[in-house]
């Protein structure tokens, strides 16, 4: 009784393990595949601040680095890999001319976005 018990979890530890080969394969070829895809995206360029930062910190900047002005922004959605295809799941706005966030400066490859919906 016990070896037929253990010879049926050793089966079961066969086909997990192999599971998690498959998975792991699936998972590195997705992951290559979007990379791909992602080094021919376009790139962000780099802002420049147009106003400098406060050093005493007792006072908000002035919103003049095009954080909220109209038009200076356009759809957008973050995508995660699913079964066979990329899912929507969450869609927002990207601030195409913002340089900082709470006035931090935004390095080149960072964009500033505001969650719309999940």
């Amino acid at each position: 009784m016990k070896t037929k018990i253990r010879e049926e979890l050793m089966e079961m530890r066969k086909e997990t393990d192999l599971m998690r080969l498959k998975m792991r394969k699936e998972n590195d070829r997705m992951r290559q595949e979007f990379l791909s895809q992602q080094l021919c995206a376009e790139p962000i360029q780099p802002l420049v601040s147009p106003t400098p930062k406060s050093t005493k910190g007792s006072c908000a900047a002035p919103i003049t680095s095009g954080d909220d002005i109209i038009g200076q922004t356009r759809e957008c959605e973050l995508l995660v890999a699913g079964d066979k295809l990329p899912r929507v799941v969450v869609l927002g706005k990207v601030y195409e001319k913002a340089t900082t966030l709470h006035n931090v400066p935004l390095s080149p490859d960072v964009a500033k976005v505001r969650v719309e919906k999940v």
